[in-house]
């Protein structure tokens, strides 16, 4: 269960969440009390009219079990309602997330579907929104903070090496400077997918940590492989033109690798990233475009 010390810091994740949805309300458990709605005046009542989906999920941006319903509209408009219990205080709530059918589907999969298209597809949906970074499609800071302790306390469990690489684009200041923001947003598309495309293992993942600078988490990778797997990436976009509008562009990137050895009990997510972004620095004052 989610665990929020008052209702000011439920209300402050709320408000967050608030803009990948229609509405969000926060519900207290003993009388149904609403404690906060930014739901829009459109004179739907959900609290009423709900159709349960059989079945619990795990919700992907707090780890609770989520339960998941729809609700038919005045209009016949559908919603999906999102439903994870937190504890607020001493006091049992529901945070509700409400996203009408029709955006979701057209979000996801670029096409409208019935009821079951719409189990199908919207599985984690919201969670997927919350914890996906919108301009490079990359997940982002949030789920770094929440899945990086995971993958940390999973290689402990398991006596299995984990690798974090941070990356970061060199002299990307200077891209914005010369050829403008828009140029610099894509740049960091364009550098986020050859991320992606290069880390192909499954249970493997790239983020975008803000700015410029990637984080790339290697679950059973020890240090000597995520170093060449860091200069694999360094000679990728070393030797890739990236394209603008007026013209095309070389990069280079710089990358600090930390890890996590078997039986190493020691290392806090917090401190294996500040490491790897301690070797980042090292590689930057190494005259960039290197591994550290």
């Amino acid at each position: 269960m989610l665990k929020l010390d008052h209702l000011e810091e439920a209300v402050a994740k709320a408000a967050f969440l608030k803009e990948f949805c229609f509405g969000v309300r926060i519900i207290r458990l003993e009388d149904g009390a609403e404690l906060y709605s930014s739901i829009p005046l459109s004179g739907e009542d959900f609290s009423h009219r709900r159709v349960s989906i059989e079945g619990n999920t795990t919700s992907q941006f707090s780890g609770s079990q989520s339960e998941r319903s729809y609700f038919f509209g005045k209009n016949h408009e559908a919603y999906e309602i999102t439903s994870v219990p937190v504890l607020i205080g001493d006091q049992r709530c529901s945070l509700e997330m409400i996203q009408p059918h029709s955006r979701v589907i057209s979000t996801i999969t670029g096409q409208s579907g019935d009821m079951l298209d719409t189990e199908r597809y919207l599985s984690g949906t919201i969670g997927n929104l919350v914890l996906k970074d919108t301009l490079t499609g990359l997940f982002n800071r949030r789920y770094i903070d929440e899945y990086l302790p995971a993958a940390l306390g999973a290689a402990y469990d398991q006596g299995q090496p984990l690798s974090v690489i941070f990356a970061d684009i060199d002299q990307f200041k200077q891209v914005n400077d010369k050829h403008g923001h828009l140029a610099g947003d894509l740049v960091l598309q364009h550098v986020a997918q050859l991320l992606q495309k290069k880390i192909r293992r499954t249970d493997s993942w790239v983020a975008r940590y803000g700015g410029d600078e990637f984080v790339i988490c290697l679950p059973g990778v020890d240090h000597a492989s995520a170093q060449r797997i860091a200069n694999r990436l360094r000679l990728a976009i070393m030797s890739e033109r990236f394209p603008l509008e007026n013209g095309a562009i070389n990069l280079t990137c710089s990358f600090g690798v930390q890890s996590v050895e078997k039986n190493d009990f020691q290392l806090s997510a917090l401190m294996l990233l500040h490491r790897a972004d301690e070797r980042l620095y090292q590689a930057k004052h190494a005259g960039r475009n290197t591994v550290m």
